[in-house]
């Protein structure tokens, strides 16, 4: 449907890019935006319902603004400031691995394939890998 962008529902087309509808706020359909806190606090809760055991350490807060990272952090998420417009190609890979985090589909030099298919799987945050309950907070800027 080629709707103009002022006509097209809030939040249209992100709900791809989540692993659960109630994962997906956008600041004006919430009423708060980062770098609020609250913002990184009704997500957790909505993630807490989804994945009962998950803690604040297991999620990772990637945004270009270091206010940002910081309000995530402060509620101790892990954070990391990052730009995909001036990161050299596989600097992001390069930023999670400094952080001994593997990525779904990836693993480090050294880490056997299988610990990045359980990443993929939703293995534990213990040794690195990030939980299939990764951070999918997006909001409008």
């Amino acid at each position: 449907q080629d709707l103009p962008m002022c006509a097209r529902p809030v939040g249209a087309g992100l709900h791809a890019l989540v692993s659960h509808p109630s994962l997906l706020l956008v600041s004006q359909a919430v009423g708060v935006g980062k770098p609020d806190p609250a913002i990184f606090a009704l997500f957790f809760e909505r993630l807490r319902r989804l994945e009962p055991g998950v803690a604040p350490a297991e999620l990772l807060f990637v945004d270009d603004k270091p206010a940002n990272v910081e309000a995530a952090r402060s509620l101790g998420w892990r954070g990391l400031v990052f730009s995909s417009k001036t990161a050299p190609a596989g600097g992001f890979a390069a930023e999670c691995a400094a952080l001994g985090l593997v990525l779904p589909g990836s693993a480090p030099a050294g880490v056997a394939g299988e610990a990045a298919g359980e990443a993929a799987g939703g293995g534990s945050a213990e040794g690195g890998q990030v939980p299939a309950a990764a951070a999918e907070l997006l909001t409008s800027s």
